[in-house]
C-alpha cells in the first residue's frame, strides 16, 4: 500500500519515501509545481517498485538513486496514469 503526502519540505528536497508497517508513504514538496511533484512521485515509485527499501548496505543508496533517475521506455517507470494531485489530498 502507498499513500502520498504533499507538505512543505526544504527547497532542496523534491520528495522521499518512508516504509512503516508495510505501508509506503511518499512525501512530496508542496513548493514544487504539479509537473515536478508528479516527477517526484514517479521517482519514488521506482524505488517502491524495485523494493529498494529492503537494501541494507548504505553505500548502495547512491547507486539506487542513480538507477531511479535513469529513464527507460516511454516514461521510465510505467506510471503514466497517476491521478492529478491537489494540495491537501
Amino acid at each position: 500500500m502507498c499513500k502520498v503526502v504533499i507538505e512543505n519540505l526544504p527547497p532542496s528536497v523534491k520528495g522521499f519515501t518512508v516504509r512503516k508497517n508495510g505501508i509506503f508513504t511518499i512525501h512530496v514538496n508542496a513548493r514544487l509545481g504539479y509537473e515536478m511533484q508528479t516527477e517526484a512521485i514517479k521517482h519514488e515509485m521506482k524505488h517502491v517498485k524495485r523494493e529498494d527499501f529492503y537494501t541494507v548496505e548504505t553505500n548502495e543508496l547512491v547507486a539506487l538513486e542513480e538507477k531511479a533517475n535513469k529513464k527507460k521506455g516511454k516514461d521510465g517507470n510505467g506510471f503514466n496514469n497517476l491521478p492529478r494531485m491537489r494540495k491537501g489530498n
